[in-house]
């Protein structure tokens, strides 16, 4: 019993201590984040948050400046926002194929932008929505919802008044999209899909440029490179942190699919061979398979092919 009372003393210490860690260390990139092609947006620092964000300005693409409502919280490690302004940021280079994530609270409202253009006055004219909203009250914009045209499942957002983080993930690989939040994949859809243009011209989107890479003619094409950015408003607070994003091999699906040596398709299948596989897409444990449409091919209503 002695022992016991001792190890259970340690444990509890242990946790004691990694409660009161350096905050950087929340911003670091694992062994694992490093292998598969990620780097960190943010250190922990104002000035690293900088380098990788500023304002958006219409049709500037040169600015250098981050709001000054965007700053530095040492003790928690993250950069926040005192809600004095609406402001929106972004990133400082485009992106085409990504894999972004990041933890965030916020007791109001907001949003995490992406695949956007500089044409328009503000980046949610152009860029698809991650929503952050800290309620539950209308679910195309609750927290993980491409804003005004998907709605989560399932709904595994952690109240701000709870005190715990978010964890928050956009995978974009060619015209296919999925939001993660917390672990869990809670949406997919397919840019330029009937079922994509039929919420559209439902949502209050549809006198937009939303994903339009030539503006006001949604059969010109997506926005194939863009920025990603995020909105701050007077309605909600920013805490945010862990910011990393992998440009280089993003893969949709669970991670343990892929962070393996054998990532190919046949890998896959030589270890569920039960997965349905096909030339050139790749299979991912979460029922379904995420993959570019070659030009002019059909496709289902959410762009998706389900597994057994």
């Amino acid at each position: 019993m002695k022992h016991n009372a001792l190890r259970i003393a340690a444990m509890a210490l242990g946790l004691a201590n990694l409660a009161h860690a350096a905050p950087q260390a929340v911003n670091v990139l694992s062994e694992v984040e490093e292998a598969q092609g990620f780097v960190s947006l943010f250190d922990g620092t104002l000035g690293s948050f900088n380098s990788h964000f500023v304002n958006y300005r219409k049709l500037d693409s040169t600015n250098v400046v981050l709001p000054p409502d965007w700053k530095i919280d040492p003790a928690l490690g993250a950069v926040t926002t005192d809600a004095s302004q609406n402001s929106d940021i972004r990133s400082t280079v485009k992106y085409a194929d990504f894999d972004l994530r990041f933890d965030y609270r916020n007791d109001g409202d907001g949003g995490v932008y992406y695949r956007f253009n500089l044409n328009d006055p503000s980046p949610w004219y152009s860029g698809i929505e991650y929503a952050i909203f800290d309620d539950y009250d209308n679910c195309k914009t609750c927290a993980g919802a491409a804003l005004e045209l998907y709605g989560p499942q399932p709904l595994i957002y952690r109240p701000f008044a709870t005190k715990a983080w978010n964890n928050g993930r956009i995978v974009v690989v060619g015209d296919s999209v999925e939001h993660w939040l917390n672990g869990e994949k809670v949406l997919g859809f397919k840019y330029h899909s009937a079922d994509f243009w039929n919420r559209f011209e439902a949502s209050k989107w549809a006198t937009t440029n939303l994903t339009f890479k030539t503006p006001g003619n949604k059969w010109g094409g997506y926005i194939e490179k863009g920025y990603v950015g995020f909105q701050a408003l007077t309605k909600g607070h920013w805490q945010l942190r862990h910011i990393r994003i992998n440009p280089v091999s993003p893969k949709p699906g669970y991670d343990k699919w892929w962070s393996t040596t054998a990532s190919t398709t046949t890998g896959i299948a030589a270890r569920k061979p039960s997965l349905l596989t096909q030339a050139g897409h790749k299979a991912f444990e979460h029922g379904a398979l995420i993959y570019r449409t070659p030009a002019g091919s059909a496709i289902k209503a959410d762009g998706r092919i389900n597994l057994p």
